[in-house]
This record gives structure tokens, sequence and C-alpha cells, in this order.
């Protein structure tokens, strides 16, 4: 077996560190998005990377070479950080191409309010989608009972395991507070990718 060079474990020591930084910076950021330290605007990595900065978070880091990195180095982990965290889950932190967002909302309830304001404006819709924007909230919308009915319950497992296998994330889920509606707010990519799983999914369940 041949033997590592110095310059090859300098290598695999830097590539553990920089792995380490990108989990642990990954972390962070989700808890920062809820806590006010970066406002709830669209920002580049560049820009996410300066609020660091002025936060003191490289000098005050655990890992005492996080002080020493470069300004773009800084960046390429933030944006790998936000790019996996984002993949994985959409409550914290948004992705529109090459900027993003922290969020700053309670899904729960903002579901609930959802399902309430939908069910007092749309009684008699069964089913419906609303997208808004790709910097907003979608609603998936249904006027059925969820708690006490097995079948709707199982159609709304089946849309779960749709809607994750489009890459689409779940924020929240809630009843309406009578019980007769549901709400799932979801951020798709776009519109067509939402109206296509949800037209597939309807049609087979609805057989």
């Amino acid at each position: 077996m041949p033997t590592e060079t110095t310059s090859q474990s300098r290598l695999r020591v830097a590539g553990r560190i920089k792995s380490r930084l990108v989990e642990t910076l990954r972390d962070d950021l989700a808890e920062m998005a809820g806590s006010g330290v970066f406002a709830p605007s669209w920002m580049t990595p560049r820009e996410i990377a300066r609020r660091l900065d002025q936060t003191g978070y490289w000098l005050t880091h655990l890992e005492p070479l996080a002080a020493f990195l470069s300004a773009e180095q800084c960046v390429t982990m933030i944006a790998a950080s936000l790019n996996d965290l984002t993949a994985n889950d959409a409550r914290a932190w948004w992705r529109n191409e090459s900027r993003y967002r922290p969020q700053q909302t309670d899904w729960a309830v903002r579901a609930r309010e959802t399902a309430d304001r939908l069910r007092a404006a749309r009684p008699d819709e069964t089913r419906t989608a609303l997208y808004r924007s790709p910097e907003e909230e979608s609603v998936i919308f249904a006027n059925e009972e969820f708690e006490g009915t097995p079948e709707v319950r199982r159609q709304v497992a089946l849309l779960r395991d749709a809607l994750r296998a489009a890459a689409i994330h779940e924020l929240g889920f809630a009843t309406s507070t009578d019980g007769g509606a549901w709400v799932m707010l979801v951020y798709p990519k776009s519109e067509n990718l939402l109206q296509a799983v949800l037209f597939s999914l309807w049609q087979k369940t609805s057989c």
C-alpha cells in the first residue's frame, strides 16, 4: 500500500475540516433563520457572508482555523451549506436560483389560519391548489374531514409521498378549527410541477 505523502495528508485533513465546517454552518444557518440575525429578504451567499462577518461568526467559531478562511472560501461554504439545507428542508431557508431567504414563519400557525380562511371563503370547493409565486408558499386545500376519515388520511399520506418524490417540500399542515377542511403549505419549484403532481395523484385516487 503506497505511503501517504505530506501533501496528501494535508489535503485530507483540510478536507475533513471543511466538511465539519460546512455541516456546522448548515445547522447554524438553520437556527439563525428564525432568530432575527438575517432580515427576511433574498440574499446572495456573499451578502450572507458579510452579515456573518458583522456578527463575528468566524472569529468566535469553535474550529480555530475558521478565523483564517478567505472571503471566497466563506462564500463557497455558505453556498454549499444552504444548497444542502434547502434541498432537504424548506422550512428554514428558501432558494430561488442563486439567492436565499431565511424564513421566520410558524408554519403550523400559518397552516391553521389558512385552513380557517379558505374554509370560510370556499365552502363548496372540494379540492384546490393555489400557487402564488416562486417567492411565496403555495397552498393545497380540501374541504374534507381529516381526523375522522381514514380514506382522507390515506390520501394525504399518498400526497406527501408524491410531493417528496417530486422534491416539493411540505412546510406545514393543519385542519380548520371546525375539522371540516385541511391545508398543506408547500414550496414547489414551479406551478407546472405542482399541478402535474396533483393532477396525477388526484386522478388516481378519484378512480
